[in-house]
Parts: C-alpha cells; sequence; structure tokens
C-alpha cells in the first residue's frame, strides 16, 4: 500500500477487527485521553480530540501519540484511571477521519520529506525474560 494515498474512512475500516486497545494520558494535565487501536491488518488507529487517524502500521500511530505528549498511565504521576466518558466519547459515532499515514516518516502528504530524526515509538514489552536474554 502507498502511504501516500489518503484513505477514507469507508477503506480504512472495512474488514478489520480489532486485536488491541491501548489508552494513553496527557502528561500534563492527566486528564486529558487518546486511544490507540491496532487491527488484524497490521494498521492502526488512534482517537484524540473526537478525531479518528488512521495510521499503516502501529509504529506511526505511537508516534502520534508521543508527539501529542501521551504517555501510559503508569508512567504517569499517580497513575490516573481512564473515565467512563472519555470511552464513550471515544465510541461516539461519525466523528472526522483523518488518514495519518506513514506519520513517522513525514510520508503523510505527497512530496514530504522524511523526518529527519528517523523517530519511532514501540510498545514497550514489560514480561519477564529468562536469564541469558
Amino acid at each position: 500500500m502507498d502511504p501516500q494515498a489518503a484513505l477514507t474512512r469507508e477503506e480504512f475500516y472495512r474488514g478489520k477487527e480489532v486485536i488491541r486497545e491501548e489508552w494513553f494520558v496527557h502528561d500534563r494535565d492527566l486528564g486529558t485521553w487518546t486511544r490507540l487501536r491496532v487491527f488484524s491488518d497490521g494498521m492502526a488507529d488512534v482517537w484524540d480530540h473526537g478525531e479518528l487517524w488512521g495510521f499503516v502500521n502501529e509504529a506511526c500511530a505511537r508516534f502520534c501519540i508521543r508527539e501529542g505528549r501521551y504517555v501510559h498511565p503508569t508512567r504517569a504521576a499517580g497513575g490516573p484511571l481512564i473515565s467512563e466518558a472519555s470511552r464513550q466519547q471515544a465510541e461516539a459515532g461519525e466523528q472526522p477521519f483523518r488518514w495519518g499515514g506513514d506519520w513517522s516518516t513525514g510520508l503523510t502528504e505527497p512530496d514530504a520529506a522524511p523526518d529527519p530524526a528517523g523517530y519511532l515509538l514501540f510498545p514497550i514489552d514489560s514480561s519477564p525474560r529468562p536469564p541469558g536474554r
């Protein structure tokens, strides 16, 4: 798939199943939330401020989340809990959809230059590792 080719909401969500969902809290106010969903085809979306953003993969969606200054709740002071209101807002129908494409490399718009920092934010694997690994 060409990451520069913008997808519509219908094209993006067609045939997808959510395989994982995570929530992140803003690192300054600890009351503003964003949601990441990863789909069965490897693509991901982010709900943020009443908008849905579609991305070519999870790494690009995580880059968007980090750029917005969101952190995992376990990294925030006091470990805030997500409110039911935030969940309901994220599930509300017909929110604007925007194509984020390959956000981490700057390919969200035609002729955009790659991100010079090459910055990607991958999930943190907190599972225990066997000794020697």
